[in-house]
């Protein structure tokens, strides 16, 4: 997950929002029997301080499905929800990708899957506003 998080970095031409900094880290809740992953990125100073921007509940989804499934979910264009990155889809990749050196019972890999629980905070480095947006791993959309 932390090398995933490099695909985060500054684009040459940039098709999503810009990030300067990326922290993550992952914890086990041994009462609820979960897993609660964090990732905490700030918006490129450099460029958002003469951009009116303000972030946006699809930016939370694409730095989840970025770090994760390696796509961003979205049209190019439009920046509309792409349903080819469904429930599903992400739970075949999150198998593949993740649990593919495990040797993991079926039942197993359900279990994690449905408790593991990410929080996606975005900082807007000039208007000092905070977006959080929470979901298990493999929600079509984080709230």
């Amino acid at each position: 997950m932390f090398r995933r998080a490099q695909t985060l970095r500054a684009q040459v031409i940039p098709t999503r929002v810009q990030y300067s900094y990326i922290k993550t880290s992952v914890n086990y809740l041994k009462k609820e029997k979960r897993i609660n992953m964090k990732i905490y990125t700030v918006m490129d100073k450099k460029r958002y301080s003469n951009k009116k921007y303000i972030q946006k509940l699809r930016d939370c989804n694409q730095v989840r499905n970025l770090i994760f499934y390696n796509k961003t979910g979205y049209t190019f264009l439009k920046q509309k929800r792409n349903p080819s990155l469904s429930e599903g889809v992400m739970t075949d990749i999150f198998r593949e990708v993740f649990f593919s050196n495990f040797d993991f019972a079926n039942k197993e890999e359900n279990f994690l899957i449905n408790n593991m629980f990410v929080e996606v905070t975005i900082l807007h480095p000039i208007l000092k506003k905070e977006l959080t947006c929470s979901g298990k791993v493999n929600d079509y959309l984080l709230n």
